[in-house]
């Protein structure tokens, strides 16, 4: 953890500390034990980008009209052509990061 954040902090030095950590123990969680994305039957290209759209906050004032997001989601159930992938958690990971900057 240590390692990730002090690497992370290289690239974007203005990035604050983090405060928490959460840290998953998948192969001893009774819920999540072997779990990954699938979509269903019917499902469409188009949603995992709603799955993984950042929600909004609250509504921005002046003239711009729409949202500051204010929940991003990252995982491998969000990256389209890399779903049911470790690599796909990182990629969209990355991309809530980079959403959230």
């Amino acid at each position: 953890f240590h390692e990730a954040v002090a690497s992370t902090k290289d690239q974007v030095p203005s990035l604050p500390k983090p405060t928490q950590a959460l840290v998953t123990r998948w192969s001893s969680d009774p819920f999540a034990l072997a779990a990954y994305a699938s979509s269903r039957l019917g499902a469409r290209p188009g949603d995992f980008e709603t799955i993984g759209a950042p929600l909004p906050e609250a509504p921005m004032t002046g003239g711009d009209a729409g949202c500051l997001p204010a929940v991003f989601f990252a995982g491998e159930h969000c990256a389209r052509a890399l779903r049911q992938t470790t690599a796909g958690a990182f990629v969209s990971g990355a991309t809530a990061a980079l959403q959230a900057l």
